[in-house]
């Protein structure tokens, strides 16, 4: 960790032990982790039986909740603070050092290439560079740069693992286009549109199944006023021959319009095949997520053309695909996102994502939404309450971003049958705290020491049980819900 402070707890880990990424020893610091739970450090919880987590229902009058030894009702749903995963990334330049200090996004996917043949590339926004001060805790204000986005990569050591340290990556290089009015972000566009004031802030990304190229998706924003100009493909046509990602090549492509746009995830529609999906958004409105299809080979192309969509057909009042892109006929599947991930979980037999609405300060959650069909009907569970300082005092802050991470929750996926109930399945997710309406408090003595810590990746572990695909899959919609969308109450 290049001398640096965990500060998980409240206190400074054993430097031996944070160069190997181990912090406190496992059994002790899950122990210290959940006794302070009360605390609000990071808390263990058991969402379910909460009272927002008791909401959640099963065929004939069961719910989800705590069970004891013997039981057949169903596992519990947990989640908690993944905190041998927050110190595998905490890795901070030394006092006085510039480094990476903090970005938002953060989404994940696994490309080829690297000593094991098998990486995980992290995508990052706003990045912060700048110098650490250890005694403060803080960053240092003097000499920040802010490229607009940054890239890691964390070399996946086994066939399901992929949770090693990960090597923060930005360019330095004066020589590149944003270096002209202080800026040399990994992905820029061309100087005319830079210059003019857009940014690309890369959100999301599907690599090709061989590894061996990825399709990233961007938010074209206005940075003048943060406000989205539209979606950017980037095409990345060779990321495992050359193993330094600030050595590729990329290729943009603006694509959909400034009124829909389609940068809230990306996803292989099945185990097979070429085809894609999208998710997007009419304006600013998260409530309603809209449906697109298109074929990975295209896209690379940056052929926009084919791409079809999932809309209302007025004649026969029913939901086809179609080429008509009008805003018009679009038709809403259910779950309300931004900037997000949807994952097929081949363990739980379904679709999943997960969201926090950062524009809602009273409800500092994060929920995950679930079906076995893309097209719906969706479910919501709330599975997490955002800890303080940031959901606490919500509204000084605006938390977001929340992404799954499929090949961190592969490397942790089964737990043994018991008495209790079935096998679950371990989920990873991330999301990210930001101040809202400024950045002061990111600079503060202490911004960087845990649990107040913001403008960094948090890692949240779920554990839901594994036969939920299965629920969803055999139960009907009731009757007067809206198409496309389900509640928690009604699994």
């Amino acid at each position: 960790a290049h001398g640096s402070n965990l500060g998980l707890l409240g206190s400074s880990a054993h430097p031996d032990a944070q160069k190997d990424g181990s912090g406190m020893a496992g059994s002790n610091l899950i122990a210290a982790v959940c006794s302070i739970a009360l605390l609000a450090l990071a808390p263990c919880y058991r969402v379910l039986s909460s009272s927002a987590g008791s909401e959640l229902r099963l065929p004939g009058g069961r719910r989800l909740r705590t069970v004891g030894a013997g039981s057949s009702v169903l596992a519990e749903v947990t989640s908690s603070f993944a905190h041998d995963l927050q110190v595998q990334f905490e890795k901070l330049p030394s006092t006085g050092e510039a480094g990476w200090m903090g970005a938002d996004s953060a989404a994940s996917i696994v490309i080829g290439g690297g000593r094991t043949g098998r990486r995980a590339l992290w995508l990052f926004a706003d990045t912060l560079l700048t110098k650490y001060d250890a005694q403060n805790q803080s960053r240092q204000w003097d000499g920040l740069q802010m490229p607009r986005s940054s890239l890691a990569i964390v070399e996946c050591e086994t066939a399901t693992s992929c949770s090693g340290r990960p090597e923060y990556l930005w360019h330095e290089d004066a020589s590149r286009v944003g270096s002209d009015i202080g800026e040399a972000s990994f992905f820029e566009p061309p100087l005319p549109d830079l210059k003019a004031g857009i940014r690309l802030w890369p959100v999301a990304g599907v690599a090709a199944r061989d590894g061996k190229s990825a399709l990233l998706l961007a938010i074209r924003v206005n940075a003048t006023d943060y406000s989205v100009a539209g979606t950017t493909l980037i095409a990345l046509p060779d990321v495992a021959s050359v193993d330094d990602p600030r050595k590729w090549d990329y290729r943009l492509y603006d694509v959909g319009a400034e009124s829909v746009t389609w940068f809230t995830a990306i996803s292989f529609a099945g185990d097979e095949g070429d085809s894609l999906y999208l998710w997007g958004h009419i304006g600013s409105s998260k409530n309603s997520t809209y449906l697109a299809r298109a074929t990975y080979s295209d896209l690379m192309r940056g052929q926009w053309d084919s791409v079809e969509y999932w809309s209302h057909n007025s004649s026969s009042q029913s939901s086809v695909w179609s080429r008509d892109a009008d805003a018009e006929s679009l038709m809403p599947i259910g779950p309300a996102s931004w900037e997000g991930t949807v994952t097929w979980s081949k363990e739980l037999d379904l679709w999943y994502s997960f969201f926090t609405n950062d524009d809602d300060a009273a409800d500092p959650g994060i929920y995950m939404f679930a079906s076995s069909d893309m097209t719906g009907p969706w479910s919501k569970l709330k599975v997490y309450d955002i800890p303080g300082p940031f959901g606490a005092d919500g509204h000084k802050w605006s938390c977001y971003a929340a992404k799954a991470h499929p090949e961190l929750a592969t490397a942790v996926a089964a737990v043994s049958d018991t008495a209790a109930g079935p096998t679950s399945v371990d989920l990873v997710l991330t999301y990210i705290c930001n101040e809202r309406g400024g950045s002061k408090k990111l600079f503060e003595p202490m911004g960087m020491f845990w649990p107040s810590r913001s403008y960094w990746p948090t890692f949240v572990r779920v554990s839901v049980p594994s036969d939920l695909g299965q629920r969803l899959a055999m139960r009907a919609a009731p009757p007067g819900a809206k198409q496309g969308f389900l509640t928690a109450k009604s699994i």
